[in-house]
């Protein structure tokens, strides 16, 4: 079993798995289930940050503003980060350059909120998933969403 202590790694780790497959069709398919967006080319990510928050609530699915640890994820794979090297909120563009995944969780319960664009956020909650050799995150559903 994981160490709490690597629990939120292993999430950010888990969340991360959106880089592989962001330039795909599959990531294509998500957008239109999750969001009801038709997207025709997939994005050109520079890198993706993955945000763990100090607090919220897990069960309305608020996810507070202050950041306890970042990590990037990009072709190098996963790396702690201090400070991110955020994207404009008010770029015009369908997708930001560098989006934002950030989760809270309480070791069962995750709440994870996405921001692939200006245009493009969602807010998830699911259930932590731990076995001896890795995380994942089950039982995932839509708390909110805009596309507009």
């Amino acid at each position: 079993m994981l160490a709490s202590a690597e629990l939120s790694p292993a999430i950010a780790l888990w969340l991360g798995g959106v880089w592989s497959g962001h330039k795909s069709d599959q990531f294509l398919d998500y957008l239109a289930k999750t969001y009801g967006k038709r997207v025709v080319r997939p994005p050109s990510f520079d890198c993706i940050y993955i945000a763990e928050a100090e607090e919220g609530d897990l069960d309305s699915g608020r996810i507070g503003g202050v950041i306890k640890k970042w990590w990037k994820v990009d072709d190098a794979g996963l790396t702690e980060v201090r400070r991110p090297n955020l994207p404009s909120t008010d770029e015009p563009a369908l997708f930001d350059q560098r989006p934002v995944l950030k989760f809270l969780t309480d070791g069962k319960r995750v709440v994870i909120g996405e921001r692939f664009g200006p245009k493009l956020i969602c807010r998830k909650a699911g259930k932590v998933e731990v076995t001896e050799a890795s995380v994942g995150i089950v039982d995932v559903r839509i708390i909110w969403m805009t596309n507009d």
